[in-house]
């Protein structure tokens, strides 16, 4: 059924290698007329130590500590879950709970 689909939708584009390409024509004019750029970091981020099911993290940094893009930030209290790292280097301001 999907297939199908695929196949009045895309007309010849339902298999090649690399999977299937729905941008139609002329949609990417925007992105490529210039140049990619790096984004810009923000001032602060804020780092869920809370995983979605409401299992915590166990934070191994404290307030204070100047951390490294990459270091880990929290373990995960079971051995389901993936660990937290910093996304980029600074300083930890706070750990607290928040909405």
């Amino acid at each position: 059924m999907i297939k199908q689909l695929l196949a009045r939708l895309l007309p010849g584009k339902t298999t090649f290698h690399g999977g299937i390409h729905i941008t139609p024509p002329g949609h990417k004019t925007m992105s490529t007329a210039r140049p990619s750029r790096e984004a810009a970091l923000c001032d602060e981020y804020a780092i869920s130590l809370i995983q979605h099911d409401g299992t915590p993290f166990i934070a191994q940094v404290a307030v204070g500590d100047r951390v490294l893009r990459g270091q880990l930030l929290a373990a995960p209290a079971n051995h389901r879950d993936a660990p937290v790292h910093a996304p980029t280097s600074g300083t930890i301001r706070a750990i607290e709970p928040r909405p």
